[in-house]
């Protein structure tokens, strides 16, 4: 069909090839059209995409876990935490 949009054609090279094939485990109502997979790529790259500018990875909700785990933590409690673990690595392997 005529359209004035700009077309893009990529060459279906090994990478490619082995992408689509992994789309087409996950979506395989859409493995008869290599251009359907393609379409369904496109999406799943834009949920991801999407997700990681909302900061929706999950690391914002770890970083707060460990933050409030981590803040009865006085600098002299870190200091002996440094320096125990600085005698565990002066020891002797022992394997």
């Amino acid at each position: 069909m005529p359209t004035k949009r700009p077309r893009v054609t990529i060459t279906e090279t090994p990478a490619v090839a082995r992408r689509l094939e992994l789309a087409a485990t996950r979506f395989p109502q859409r493995a008869e059209s290599r251009a359907d997979l393609l379409l369904a790529l496109t999406e799943v790259a834009e949920e991801v995409l999407t997700k990681a500018r909302e900061g929706d990875d999950g690391r914002s909700a770890a970083k707060r876990r460990l933050l409030a785990r981590t803040r009865d933590i006085t600098p002299q409690d870190a200091q002996a935490m440094l320096s125990a673990r600085e005698i565990d690595w002066q020891q002797p392997s022992t394997s």
